[in-house]
């Protein structure tokens, strides 16, 4: 069965009444402040496309992570803003250190499932230093931080894992999603495993 494709917008008011030709028939209505939410059909979401009072605003996700359900549990406000509205803050450079060179390693371990070697030390070191540029235009950083050097430690880091850490891994699944479907709703929670290895 194909369920019905829906589109969010936030349409303005008229007279405590949203904005929308007589012949729509929105899934859903909620008033936000002097504007109104509503979920159209495509057709609907067509018209609305072309207008100047109607803004399309993204749908929330499917799927329930738990990087979700603990930033709606630290803050509801927040995962409204962050997952509903589609509004984040940039990372601080915490952040995107920890992502960097979190996808890093996911190269390297991807590829050693089955070649059951790591890559060289300096390919490692360069793959790094790409996904970490690639992520400071979106970071925020403090007053007094530098980017270079953020990522010469990182370089260095890298190092001492891929000589210490690394090697002691064999990985057969990496980065593998997990979707637990949810009873009598449409939303299913989705799990990630990092790096199962042949110790696990």
């Amino acid at each position: 069965m194909n369920r019905l494709k829906l589109y969010r917008f936030s349409v303005k008011g008229i007279n405590g009444q949203p904005r929308l030709p007589k012949s729509f028939a929105p899934k859903r209505i909620e008033q936000r402040g002097s504007n109104f939410e509503v979920l159209v059909d495509e057709k609907e979401a067509k018209y609305l496309r072309a207008t100047t009072y109607a803004q399309e605003m993204p749908l929330p996700k499917d799927h329930l992570s738990v990087s979700q359900i603990n930033m709606f549990k630290n803050c509801p406000r927040q995962y409204y803003y962050a997952y509903v509205m589609g509004m984040k803050r940039k990372p601080n450079s915490d952040l995107t250190f920890g992502s960097a060179f979190h996808s890093t390693a996911e190269v390297n371990y991807k590829q050693k499932v089955d070649s059951h070697e790591d890559l060289a030390v300096d390919q490692v070191q360069e793959i790094w230093v790409e996904e970490f540029e690639k992520r400071v235009p979106e970071t925020h950083f403090e007053e007094g931080e530098k980017p270079g050097a953020i990522k010469d430690e990182g370089v260095a880091a890298v190092e001492v894992y891929m000589m210490k850490f690394a090697p002691k891994i064999q990985p057969f699944m990496v980065e593998e999603e997990i979707d637990i479907p949810l009873e009598d709703s449409d939303f299913f929670i989705r799990c990630k495993v990092d790096v199962v290895d042949d110790k696990s």
